[in-house]
């Protein structure tokens, strides 16, 4: 029986006609009968998991410098961390919105479509972190009306009133943003990715190697003054926002002419907000 396997595992041709029959789930469960069916659809099926990313909307190809992560299996692994990030997102935007007033929890617009979350990043300039977009794909925001808050006093905004500014830290809140960066890169090193020139095609993922202190290549010093974010809350006053730092995932806060760091992440900011 296990010769039977090995060799079924081993024909390329067959494995690819059984996972065409399969969703993720079917095969990840496929992958817990034995070491060379885990083996067959981790790492020799990246082309299955190539399409599985396009179909979902993970259009960019990853370009990360993950330890974990190799040329042959390289998609498997984008696919699994941007799961785990989806539900992770799910459940804490579940068990916050139970505490919101019913105004606010009729207020959440339906998930914005892959094409709307297409359009709106080329209109910001800017790709959109993973929680951020796991977040539009499942609400786009809250529609205006009395009564409807999200966290303190604003609203979550829709994906049409997103906005790209650059906001002002002072040196302590600098070294937060660092802190966050580093533990980012050695936790989730595969948080967002630049766009693709083609979306819907994206390229074959290659070998990287990261280095502390960058993310996705691109140097992210401690003394930047103004960061790129992307402001998502804002109260009706415009003087109360949150925005996230395009290059960390970390959420800023905004009173006034004030800008500070909040949290490290979109999951940590939704959980000081249930405490």
């Amino acid at each position: 029986m296990s010769s039977a396997t090995e060799v079924l595992c081993s024909k390329q041709h067959v494995l690819r006609r059984i996972l065409e029959r399969l969703n993720p789930g079917e095969a990840c469960k496929m992958a817990l009968v034995c070491k060379q069916w885990q083996d067959a659809v981790t790492n020799r099926a990246d082309l299955f998991w190539r399409d599985q990313c396009i179909k979902v909307g993970y259009w960019s190809s990853p370009e990360s410098k993950s330890r974990d992560c190799t040329t042959d299996n390289q998609w498997f692994f984008y696919f699994a961390k941007r799961m785990m990030c989806r539900v992770r997102i799910r459940y804490f935007f579940h068990k916050y919105v139970a505490f919101l007033p019913r105004a606010g929890q009729l207020a959440f617009n339906p998930g914005a479509s892959l094409p709307e979350l297409d359009q709106a990043e080329h209109r910001l300039g800017a790709r959109m972190p993973w929680e951020l977009w796991e977040l539009y794909r499942y609400r786009n925001g809250q529609a205006p009306a009395s009564g409807v808050f999200w966290t303190d006093d604003t609203r979550l905004l829709c994906l049409s009133e997103l906005q790209l500014e650059h906001r002002e830290l002072g040196s302590n809140h600098q070294n937060f943003r660092t802190t966050a960066m580093e533990k980012l890169m050695s936790t989730f090193p595969l948080s967002r990715f630049p766009l693709s020139k083609d979306q819907r095609r994206p390229p074959p993922p290659a070998s990287f190697v990261y280095e502390a202190g960058c993310l996705q290549g691109k140097e992210v010093s401690s003394t930047v003054s103004a960061i790129p974010c992307i402001l998502f809350a804002e109260n009706a006053a415009g003087n109360h926002k949150y925005s996230m730092d395009t290059e960390t995932g970390c959420v800023l806060k905004t009173r006034g002419l004030t800008t500070t760091f909040f949290a490290p992440s979109l999951q940590r900011y939704i959980q000081i907000h249930l405490t």
